[in-house]
């Protein structure tokens, strides 16, 4: 079977996993909806840069190798567009509603 191509670079979905590990996987519909709300926020990369230090601290180091990123930093620009967190909506619902 055929992976199908993710929407956002990488790097997104690494960001993403801070402070929701299970972000690919999850199947709890409260947390899923909990970040659909989230990601439709317009304050979206506000509150996700707010709350990164209290993310999982395997996916925090891991941000600081790859990507040379430290808390304070800024997330990557491609969250920073509405349409971008509702494609990443669109592609959470239709992996993990089943």
């Amino acid at each position: 079977m055929k992976k199908k191509q993710l929407i956002a670079p990488e790097e997104v979905y690494d960001f993403l996993k801070v402070i929701w590990f299970d972000y690919e996987t999850e199947s709890n519909y409260e947390n899923l909806s909990l970040m659909v709300y989230t990601l439709s926020d317009p304050d979206c990369v506000r509150w996700l840069s707010e709350n990164m230090e209290f993310g999982n601290e395997e996916q925090l180091s891991l941000l600081n190798k790859k990507y040379r990123w430290e808390d304070g930093d800024e997330l990557p620009e491609w969250l920073e567009s509405p349409k971008h967190r509702l494609l990443l909506i669109s592609e959470l619902l239709e992996r993990n509603l089943r």
